[in-house]
């Protein structure tokens, strides 16, 4: 089949801009044609915006729970690393076993403090990944360094959120 010499030019002309595309893309970084996020070999990335502090949004009480009366409840245990992305909560966990205040029923209060819900909410589902909502959810016991802990959030100027996360 023989192409009349019209469309054998146009063939021609696509095909070296597609080879000249090519060409860019490899041979020449930042080019027009270059594509995507690719960075040179050796070149990183840093990122200079300032952080944005995080808004009080919430209010949390820090319980200790005696387990030997308080039964039936689930519990999960949570290690340091993974309180370290709120370590407040770690700051009043640690080391209140000769705490001298009050147990009402099974509870003592360990702390209350403001802080951010948003950054609780991460914590808690670094806590509760990979298990299902029978074994962690809003209300679980959190154990810390052979303690049981409950940990009531109170979110301001909004409604209660879903406590089934």
């Amino acid at each position: 089949m023989k192409l009349p010499t019209g469309n054998a030019r146009i063939i021609i002309i696509v095909c070296a801009i597609i080879i000249l595309g090519i060409l860019f893309y490899y041979v020449m970084p930042g080019s027009v044609l270059q594509f995507g996020d690719q960075k040179p070999k050796g070149m990183t990335t840093v990122n200079t915006t300032p952080a944005v502090p995080l808004t009080i949004d919430a209010s949390f009480e820090i319980q200790e729970a005696n387990v030997s009366i308080i039964r039936y409840i689930n519990s999960t245990p949570v290690s340091s690393e993974q309180l370290q992305m709120y370590p407040e909560f770690e700051k009043y966990m640690h080391g209140t076993n000769n705490d001298p205040k009050v147990w009402r029923q099974g509870w003592r209060n360990i702390a209350d403090f403001e802080g951010n819900i948003s950054r609780y909410d991460a914590l808690v589902k670094e806590i509760c990944k990979g298990k299902n909502i029978f074994e962690c959810n809003r209300g679980t016991l959190i154990e810390y360094h052979n303690q049981s802990y409950i940990i009531i959030d109170e979110q301001y100027g909004t409604m209660p959120r879903n406590p089934n996360w």
